[in-house]
């Protein structure tokens, strides 16, 4: 190839690579410029975000101190309580933002402890005050903090005086205001309290200083609550609270407003039996069991939030009379109890609750009117029936006519039905009972599993004895 060809296609080439930029080029330079342009403008908006922040982070904290000075301000510490016990705080719109202001007061104690109304062991000293305050869509997470104390403006340990510190909570772990306190001296010294003592602060928190050593009495009330202990107690108490000098003892209770339960006995049955004036009934789903002996209605009962199963009779004493008990042999299957009953809302709910009961006919004679008396049979237990170790006599009050059948309901068990002339006379023991049975209904759709009632087959009548038994026939 000649020289002159190759200039030429030399110069041809170089024209043309100079002849502007490919596509490729122009993407890429665009791509270049976003990236750039993105990272300029979130690092613009983060720092408005930023200064924004700092803004309401100097409001929160003038807010916080302001709080601090509002404590610091009050003249006794007794007097100063966590600004809101809900635990939510308090809601200060400030420039169209909503900041919330939490003052958590607890007192700090000879031992170093902290606790509600100062439990946690030892002598009061001081209040240790915690602020906090937080905003929707804070930027940074942790919210604006100040601590502070708050000393008493007198003496509060007299080394020849005890000091007695009441706490009550419900049920949700939260002080109850306004519940009474009463102490009473009993023993060893004791001396009345002259010095009023208050109901308890919106903390649960009620404090009796200067009280002589010795063994007192403890006791609360409020209108329409019940202790946790039992599930009943209106008024609970400690019997024996020992006072000594120098010192701080605590009486702590679970006390909250009732839950009432409105009562349907035999509530497996369409019909309305007579019921036993003696009868007990057990709630189960508290601490321990609560027993009642009386059919009154509506109960009142601890706003336990699990709710409660109504069982006739009572399971401490005579293990078949709770058919959740009887477990299943070769013809049937196990029993099971009435599910829970929880009221809403919770404290101070109320809800309707069924107790499944057996339903049994009796002859009353031609003879007279007569009343029936259903005398509980001891037994061991046996074929899946718990047995019962403790027998209950139940007692009917009203007369029944003669030459009548008389429909009652009595718990489940193995029972001899009387008929007398007088209340609890056991003149005869009554044949030709015949059991009324209600309707099975499955749970969770299980074959034999009832949540009330009685299986049909399953109780038997043997002459005189009469066995109410709650399972299904396989």
């Amino acid at each position: 190839m000649s020289i002159r060809r190759l200039t030429e296609r030399a110069r041809a080439r170089l024209s043309h690579e100079q002849g502007g930029m490919s596509i490729i080029e122009v993407i890429a330079a665009f791509m270049i410029f976003g990236v750039i342009a993105i990272g300029m403008l979130y690092s613009m908006t983060a720092m408005q975000r930023l200064t924004l922040e700092s803004t309401l982070r100097q409001t929160a904290s003038n807010l916080a101190a302001a709080e601090v000075d509002r404590i610091q301000s009050q003249p006794d510490a007794f007097d100063v309580h966590t600004n809101d016990p809900g635990g939510v705080g308090v809601v200060y719109p400030v420039d169209g933002v909503n900041f919330t202001v939490l003052s958590k007061v607890e007192w700090v104690t000879t031992t170093g402890s902290t606790g509600s109304c100062g439990t946690g062991g030892g002598n009061l000293q001081y209040k240790k005050v915690n602020v906090t305050v937080s905003w929707p869509g804070m930027y940074l997470q942790n919210p604006v903090r100040a601590d502070s104390a708050l000393a008493p403006d007198a003496r509060i340990n007299n080394p020849a005086y005890g000091t007695i510190l009441v706490a009550i909570t419900g049920e949700d772990g939260k002080g109850r205001s306004g519940v009474t306190v009463r102490v009473t001296p009993i023993s060893g010294g004791a001396q009345p309290v002259t010095d009023t003592i208050d109901p308890t602060d919106s903390d649960g928190c009620s404090y009796i200083l200067n009280v002589a050593p010795g063994v007192y009495k403890v006791e609360v009330e409020k209108v329409g609550y019940i202790d946790k202990t039992d599930a009943v107690t209106a008024v609970p108490f400690y019997p024996s609270q020992t006072v000594t000098a120098g010192a701080t003892t605590t009486a702590a209770f679970t006390y909250d407003d009732a839950s009432t339960f409105s009562v349907k006995w035999a509530g497996n049955h369409t019909s309305t039996p007579s019921l036993p004036n003696n009868l007990d009934t057990t709630f189960i789903g508290g601490l321990k069991n609560a027993t009642k002996s009386t059919t009154a209605s509506p109960v009142k009962l601890y706003p336990m939030s699990s709710g409660y199963q109504a069982v006739a009779g009572d399971p401490a004493t005579c293990l078949n009379t709770d058919p959740g008990l009887w477990t299943s042999n070769s013809a049937t299957y196990a029993g099971v109890r009435a599910a829970a009953v929880a009221p809403a809302p919770a404290p101070g709910g109320s809800a309707n609750i069924s107790v499944p009961m057996a339903v049994v006919n009796v002859p009353i004679p031609n003879n007279s009117s007569q009343y029936i008396t259903a005398v509980q049979q001891t037994m061991s237990a046996t074929g899946g029936n718990p047995g019962c170790a403790t027998a209950k006599t139940y007692t009917f009050t009203t007369p029944f006519p003669k030459n009548s059948t008389q429909t009652i309901a009595l718990p489940y068990g193995r029972w001899i039905i009387y008929v007398g002339t007088g209340v609890g006379v056991k003149t005869t023991a009554q044949s030709g009972i015949t059991v009324v049975a209600a309707p099975v209904t499955p749970l969770d759709g299980t074959p034999g599993a009832l949540t009330t009632g009685l299986g049909a087959g399953n109780s038997t009548v043997s002459g005189t004895t009469v066995n109410l038994d709650p399972r299904v026939t396989k």
